[in-house]
């Protein structure tokens, strides 16, 4: 009998307002509001739900009210925020309404240490991090075998918001305990040892690979096999020494872990790779069978603009059918040119028409779900004009089977699918690659993934640094990562490679290097004296 994480996630997390409180402190991570000595009538399954709440939810009751933070609770969950730093400065897509506040810092790199979106991206990791801590100091003296496998699985989070701190800043306010003392910073090849320790000593308390998704959205070791090997993956960019060997080690496991890809084509027509993005994702077994660690979504548990209510609704497409499973269209999200260039040699071959799979069809590849119709150009030359630029068609509500029995009809059900095996594939191939091994191991790895979308198989002249970084965003365009591979591909910000829009010219332009990391908030550096600023700011 599968468990639904969700069920017992929300209703709990939802009725722990008074005990976790809401903030607007800048320096998150020396609150004392939330002092777990102050609170009476402990809840332990009530604290572990809230961690997975803050995935995604803004705070204790719907999609705006009773936030965690003051900041606007529609657009500061963990994922979004994530989502949007990684996505919106790239070459995957354009987000319409430029003049909305904090938006054109990413369309033009000019972001700085007042920018919006980078304080409320850091003080949500660091709120998030308060919270791991409380339920520690709470719990983990605990000695009994459900507790010591909760305070792993908040470790895990914990640790991952640390990277996040690493790859966003490349350094944090660092605290690993609940009190009111100021956090201290921990910087580079510190911060790295961290988090890969942290990792590591928490495997054999988590629980083994899931795929057939018996507790589908609970942490387990095959998680913490692909943080690792994302951090050793990016650990040149990191701290300057490489890990390869590494992030082949932990990358192997993930594949040998009993987890598979999504392959086989669904009764409704929808593919292997579709089916990830959709919204019976959790009930459906090809799909699961990839997802290693969902995040959790519910169109009626679970209303938050915090997670693919957001995507979808943005990425509807004007002027089509409904594609989504939804009826709430924003329409503001759409392809930068760059994207049909993934899979077409020549923009001109792009078929413009209202046929859903014409692009995916005449590319040769699943993973191009990409919409032309509506009278819509390939080109973004203006980018308040929502038909300049192809629709995204990846991320819907709609379901695999065919079915439409939506929980809500404008909010999706569908749950980001955060880990899946995939990177585990192009993780131990590009790691490979770069240590020197033979083109035939490569290749296996890439293929495998290509197979599934039903792509042609590469050889070995393919294997370029530019083909490298078009697969990564093939595989994984718009699910927030982007900006992570550019960067360690030394394309973020360099004139290796400019596209539609970089640095805020049409044409694309290289941009500061000092970019490659975002600011420290004015805020936490007044705040907090401990704290220092990046090069640059």
């Amino acid at each position: 009998m599968k468990l639904n994480i969700c069920k017992i996630m929300v209703p709990v997390a939802l009725s722990l307002g008074i005990g976790l409180g809401a903030t607007s402190c800048a320096d998150d991570l020396s609150q004392s509001s939330i002092d777990p000595q102050t609170q009476s009538n402990s809840d332990q399954d009530g604290y572990y739900a809230k961690i997975y709440g803050l995935l995604v939810l803004s705070g204790q009751k719907g999609a705006t009210d009773t936030p965690d933070i003051s900041d606007d609770p529609g657009k500061n969950p963990f994922f979004r925020r994530m989502w949007e730093q990684q996505e919106f400065p790239t070459d995957e897509c354009l987000w319409a309404w430029q003049n909305d506040p904090g938006q054109s810092e990413f369309l033009n790199f000019s972001w700085n240490a007042e920018h919006l979106f980078t304080r409320m991206l850091y003080n949500r990791l660091g709120y998030n991090i308060t919270q791991c801590n409380y339920f520690l100091d709470l719990y983990k003296g605990q000695t009994d075998e459900k507790s010591v496998r909760q305070c792993a699985e908040v470790r895990f989070f914990r640790a991952m918001y640390y990277q996040y701190f690493l790859d966003f800043f490349g350094r944090a306010p660092f605290k690993d305990t609940f009190n009111s003392e100021k956090p201290v910073e921990k910087i580079g090849a510190d911060l790295f040892a961290y988090i890969e320790s942290e990792y590591k000593d928490i495997i054999d308390k988590l629980s083994p690979a899931d795929p057939e998704g018996q507790v589908f959205g609970q942490v387990n070791q095959v998680a913490a096999y692909i943080m690792l090997a994302r951090l050793y993956l990016n650990a040149e960019t990191y701290i300057g020494t490489p890990h390869w060997d590494d992030a082949v080690t932990y990358s192997t496991l993930a594949i040998n872990s009993g987890y598979d890809l999504s392959r086989a084509t669904s009764a409704a027509g929808y593919s292997g790779y579709q089916q990830l993005f959709m919204g019976d994702n959790d009930r459906n077994s090809e799909a699961m069978k990839e997802i290693i660690l969902p995040i959790r979504q519910d169109g009626t548990r679970t209303k938050t603009y915090g997670g693919t209510w957001t995507i979808i609704s943005s990425c509807f497409a004007s002027g089509c059918a409904n594609f989504y499973g939804t009826n709430d269209a924003w329409t503001c999200i759409r392809a930068r040119a760059n994207v049909a260039d993934w899979y077409f040699d020549n923009r001109a071959d792009v078929p413009l028409t209202d046929d859903r799979w014409a692009i995916p069809t005449a590319a040769g590849d699943d993973r191009a779900l990409l919409y032309g119709g509506d009278d819509r150009k390939v080109e973004c030359e203006k980018i308040g004009t929502i038909t300049n630029g192809l629709a995204i068609t990846k991320w819907t509500n709609e379901h695999a089977d065919g079915t439409n029995d939506y929980h809500d009809p404008n909010i999706p059900d569908t749950d980001i699918p955060f880990l899946r095996l995939a990177e585990a594939y192009l993780t131990r191939a590009e790691a490979n690659w770069r240590r020197g091994e033979s083109e035939d191991i490569v290749l296996a790895d890439i293929n495998v993934l290509r197979d599934r979308a039903h792509a042609s198989r590469w050889i070995g002249s393919d294997l370029t640094e530019m083909n490298f970084v078009q697969e990564w965003g093939r595989e994984f365009y718009l699910e927030g990562r982007r900006r992570t591979d550019l960067r360690r591909f030394d394309m973020f910000t360099s004139n290796k490679y400019v596209w539609e829009w970089k640095g805020g010219v049409y044409e694309g332009t290289s941009t500061y290097d000092y970019c490659n990391l975002f600011p420290i908030p004015q805020t936490d550096i007044s705040n907090n004296p401990n704290m220092h600023q990046n090069t640059g700011y």
